[in-house]
Protein backbone atom coordinates (compact mmCIF):
# COMPACT_ATOMS: atom_id res chain seq x y z
CA UNK A 1 0.00 0.00 0.00
CA UNK A 2 2.83 2.36 0.85
CA UNK A 3 4.63 1.70 -2.42
CA UNK A 4 1.41 2.04 -4.39
CA UNK A 5 0.74 5.38 -2.70
CA UNK A 6 4.23 6.65 -3.48
CA UNK A 7 3.95 5.52 -7.10
CA UNK A 8 0.61 7.29 -7.23
CA UNK A 9 2.29 10.46 -5.99
CA UNK A 10 4.86 10.16 -8.78
CA UNK A 11 2.12 9.73 -11.38
CA UNK A 12 0.19 12.71 -9.99
CA UNK A 13 3.30 14.88 -10.13
CA UNK A 14 4.03 13.86 -13.71
CA UNK A 15 0.40 14.45 -14.71
CA UNK A 16 0.63 17.97 -13.27
CA UNK A 17 3.78 18.57 -15.31
CA UNK A 18 2.09 17.26 -18.44
CA UNK A 19 -0.93 19.50 -17.84
CA UNK A 20 1.32 22.54 -17.41
CA UNK A 21 3.24 21.76 -20.59
CA UNK A 22 0.05 21.08 -22.55
CA UNK A 23 -1.40 24.41 -21.43
CA UNK A 24 1.58 26.19 -22.93
CA UNK A 25 3.24 27.16 -19.67
CA UNK A 26 7.00 26.85 -20.01
CA UNK A 27 8.83 25.20 -17.14
CA UNK A 28 11.54 27.39 -15.68
CA UNK A 29 14.86 25.74 -14.79
CA UNK A 30 14.16 26.21 -11.08
CA UNK A 31 10.80 24.44 -11.47
CA UNK A 32 12.47 21.56 -13.32
CA UNK A 33 15.08 21.27 -10.54
CA UNK A 34 12.29 21.19 -7.98
CA UNK A 35 10.44 18.50 -9.90
CA UNK A 36 13.61 16.43 -10.16
CA UNK A 37 14.13 16.79 -6.41
CA UNK A 38 10.55 15.72 -5.70
CA UNK A 39 10.82 12.74 -8.04
CA UNK A 40 14.15 11.81 -6.46
CA UNK A 41 12.65 11.97 -2.98
CA UNK A 42 9.73 9.83 -4.02
CA UNK A 43 12.07 7.30 -5.64
CA UNK A 44 14.15 7.19 -2.47
CA UNK A 45 11.04 6.59 -0.38
CA UNK A 46 9.96 3.82 -2.76
CA UNK A 47 13.37 2.15 -2.48
CA UNK A 48 13.18 2.37 1.31
CA UNK A 49 9.66 0.93 1.34
CA UNK A 50 10.75 -1.94 -0.88
CA UNK A 51 13.27 -2.92 1.79
CA UNK A 52 10.44 -3.49 4.25
CA UNK A 53 9.16 -6.79 2.97
CA UNK A 54 8.65 -10.22 4.43
CA UNK A 55 12.10 -11.56 3.55
CA UNK A 56 13.81 -8.49 5.01
CA UNK A 57 11.82 -8.78 8.23
CA UNK A 58 12.46 -12.52 8.41
CA UNK A 59 16.21 -11.99 8.06
CA UNK A 60 16.22 -9.31 10.77
CA UNK A 61 14.13 -11.53 13.05
CA UNK A 62 16.51 -14.43 12.43
CA UNK A 63 19.49 -12.30 13.44
CA UNK A 64 17.67 -11.15 16.58
CA UNK A 65 16.63 -14.69 17.49
CA UNK A 66 20.15 -15.98 16.91
CA UNK A 67 21.59 -13.29 19.18
CA UNK A 68 19.02 -13.82 21.91
CA UNK A 69 19.34 -17.63 21.76
CA UNK A 70 22.53 -17.43 23.83
CA UNK A 71 21.07 -15.00 26.35
CA UNK A 72 20.12 -15.97 29.90
CA UNK A 73 16.31 -15.94 29.48
CA UNK A 74 13.43 -18.09 30.79
CA UNK A 75 12.72 -21.33 28.91
CA UNK A 76 9.23 -20.17 27.90
CA UNK A 77 10.64 -17.04 26.27
CA UNK A 78 13.36 -19.10 24.57
CA UNK A 79 10.64 -21.40 23.14
CA UNK A 80 8.66 -18.42 21.87
CA UNK A 81 11.76 -17.00 20.17
CA UNK A 82 12.60 -20.38 18.64
CA UNK A 83 9.07 -20.53 17.21
CA UNK A 84 9.43 -17.01 15.83
CA UNK A 85 12.38 -18.17 13.74
CA UNK A 86 10.08 -20.23 11.53
CA UNK A 87 7.37 -17.65 10.95
CA UNK A 88 6.07 -14.23 11.79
Amino acid sequence: DVIAGLLGNQVTLLEEVRAAINSGNPLEPAVIEGLNAQLGSLQGAIAAAEMINYQFLKERLSVSVDLIADADIPASLRTMLDNAATGI
